[in-house]
């Protein structure tokens, strides 16, 4: 009588033994998902908060004025010509937006469309050389993304426009 009574406990004691571990196991496994999930978000947000700085307003308001300024002025050529280089330039920070890393020569292509922009927004008033030193292989020298342009931004804006001369 007391072989069947201590089977039954045995039996009880392991059922219960097997809910509580995988009740706990579950739990855990829901509590590492929510952090792997708060985790992405704020990944997600950080990206998003990069892909906006990149997209200057500012620039992306001058770039459009300066559009409509060629078409009001009926130089349908030159409204062609920056918007070709305006598209590029967002083809280009919006496919490397979710790159962490890129090539210089990548990022001195994009510096290039802009500075090209500014050069025609200034009525060529803009005058510019770019250049390398010390990176023997510019294709496979990586940078962080939009590294340089900023730089080259500010120092336009804060610097150059409040220029009279060239």
């Amino acid at each position: 009588e007391a072989f069947p009574s201590i089977i039954s406990w045995t039996i009880l004691y392991l059922i219960w033994s097997l809910l509580y571990f995988l009740f706990h196991f579950v739990n855990n496994y829901k509590k590492e998902e929510i952090k792997n999930l708060r985790w992405q978000a704020a990944k997600n947000e950080i990206e998003l908060n990069k892909l906006k700085s990149q997209l200057n307003p500012h620039f992306i308001f001058n770039s459009l004025n300066s559009i409509q300024y060629y078409i009001l002025k009926k130089e349908p050529k030159e409204a062609y010509k920056y918007l070709s280089k305006f598209a590029s330039l967002m083809r280009k920070i919006l496919q490397n937006s979710r790159l962490k890393y890129i090539s210089v020569a990548d990022e001195l292509e994009g510096l290039e469309l802009y500075l090209e922009m500014e050069q025609m927004r200034m009525d060529g008033n803009l005058n510019y050389t770019l250049k390398t030193q010390n990176i023997d292989d510019l294709e496979h020298t990586n940078i962080p993304t939009m590294l340089i342009q900023p730089f080259a931004e500010n120092s336009i804006i804060h610097g150059l426009l409040p220029k009279v001369d060239n």
